[in-house]
């Protein structure tokens, strides 16, 4: 036998029981023969309904006790969306109420458990009952509130390029607005409770997510903080502070 047509050999040999014993390691890590993979056929989008500043450009994330809506989107090739039959399921528990003809879009609100959920849609067609023509699932994880601090100029107006993370200089007078993220509130913030601070002592000049400090007759350096709670949704709470040196 030639060595070339004996190296042939060895290769195909080679290739063959690495296949074979690749495909023995995948069965025997839970895999079987007449296991389905399931067309991917539909995405689910998601967004939380929560509270973010009009220049913010992100996505508003999901936080304890918030309200999530999800949308799956079918391909077209299944037809109108309308006309399909939607099962949505909570980790492996089936959301009977949710489920059902035209139901694409599935309301869920966070409970008070800080865990990753993850959420399950499948699609059939009008009847529910025949094989499932494509299915998603996505994690939404959970985020905490977050409060950032701006500097309110009176001539320049709010200072977003400035965040006032550590330490800011007071001269004669300054104005803080506080913007908070991803609670559960309405546009005007009608549910949340500011509590300002000077070094831990309760601030008699305060106005909601605004306060405005003022020069004495002393040098020196305080802590300014704040905290913020929703009234609605008791879990929901942030904090920030700043050193004030004047």
């Amino acid at each position: 036998m030639e060595k070339s047509t004996f190296i042939k050999i060895y290769v195909a040999a080679f290739l063959f029981f690495g296949v074979f014993a690749l495909t023995n390691t995948s069965f025997a890590q839970g895999f079987t023969a007449t296991q389905k993979v399931l067309p991917s056929g539909v995405d689910i989008l998601w967004e939380a309904d929560v509270y973010t500043p009009p220049f913010y450009k992100g996505k508003g994330l999901a936080t304890r006790q918030s309200t999530i809506r999800f949308v799956a989107i079918p391909e077209a090739t299944f037809g109108a969306p309308q006309d399909l039959h939607y099962t949505w399921r909570l980790g492996t528990r089936v959301l009977g109420n949710e489920s059902g003809i035209n139901r694409q879009t599935l309301v869920l609100e966070q409970d008070i458990i800080s865990r990753i959920h993850t959420v399950i849609v499948e699609v059939r067609d009008s009847t529910g009952d025949s094989a499932i023509l494509a299915a998603a699932s996505v994690n939404v994880p959970q985020f905490q509130p977050q409060l950032v601090l701006y500097e309110n100029n009176p001539l320049l107006g709010v200072l977003f390029g400035n965040e006032l993370e550590s330490s800011a200089l007071l001269e004669e007078e300054i104005t803080v607005e506080a913007y908070p993220f991803f609670f559960s509130s309405p546009k005007d913030n009608g549910d949340l409770i500011y509590t300002w601070a000077v070094n831990d002592g309760s601030s008699e000049e305060q106005s909601g997510s605004r306060i405005t400090l003022r020069r004495g007759e002393e040098s020196g350096r305080a802590t300014v903080s704040l905290v913020v709670q929703n009234s609605q949704r008791i879990l929901q709470s942030a904090s920030a502070f700043f050193s004030l040196d004047f």
